[in-house]
């Protein structure tokens, strides 16, 4: 669900990564230091923002899964994201990232995630 979920973010599709997302417990999603109760409200803050970029690529440094039981896992990961404007500049950032994702139906979904950006 991962290298899934990083190919539907380097290609701005925020609807699709709604399919790899389960938020019937309403854990609450955390993103550079602001607390969102659900993940429609994380993600209509995310598609505000992408305004005016036309590509991203996610480069990871490191990752980390942690087996927490034989349904759920804890995912951490970092790196760095190469974001391009539609204007022609570009910024370079870190990312540090962690997923709690449960195995629902035979598929695996996020529960909860803590995504920061920063250098």
């Amino acid at each position: 669900i991962f290298t899934e979920m990083l190919t539907l973010a380097e290609r701005l599709d925020y609807d699709g990564l709604g399919k790899g997302v389960d938020d019937s417990y309403k854990a609450g999603f955390i993103s550079n230091g602001k607390y969102y109760s659900d993940y429609a409200s994380l993600i209509d803050f995310i598609k505000s923002r992408v305004q005016g970029v036309s590509e991203q690529k996610l480069e990871i440094s490191q990752k980390k899964i942690t087996i927490l039981s034989d349904n759920i896992v804890l995912l951490t990961a970092s790196g760095i994201v190469h974001i391009k404007l539609d204007k022609g500049s570009e910024i370079n950032t870190d990312f540090y990232w962690s997923f709690v994702c449960e195995k629902i139906k035979n598929n695996w979904k996020v529960i909860h995630s803590h995504q920061s950006l920063g250098n």
